[in-house]
């Protein structure tokens, strides 16, 4: 068995490790059988869901003024009024969790 070989060989067995230290419990085949590294993929799959929920709420003018508001509404320490325009929000097909991430990510 080689010490170093590239993802394929370690993949089979035939390598105990990647040139840059990947192990094959570091490895993983993605969809279209490409040989990835987990964390890599995990890390672009968050992208993928984030740049989703952002896309989400841009195509929705009313959403985004929404939003403003509640920013707004927060910012002036303005509590009971900013939970009203989150119950709005959520009316609107926007949850809590994609409200903090747009938040978090976009604003």
């Amino acid at each position: 068995m080689l010490k170093l070989g590239d993802r394929k060989q370690v993949m089979n067995g035939k390598a105990r490790m990647t040139g840059g230290g990947l192990k094959k419990k570091d490895l993983k085949y993605n969809k279209s059988g490409k040989i990835v590294s987990n964390k890599m993929s995990d890390i672009s799959k968050k992208k993928i869901y984030i740049n989703n929920i952002i896309k989400k709420i841009n195509n929705n003018p009313k959403i985004l003024k929404l939003i403003s508001k509640y920013n707004k509404m927060r910012e002036k320490k303005k509590f009971a009024n900013a939970d009203l325009l989150r119950d709005k929000l959520s009316y609107n097909g926007i949850q809590l969790y994609e409200l903090n991430i747009y938040i978090k990510y976009h604003i």
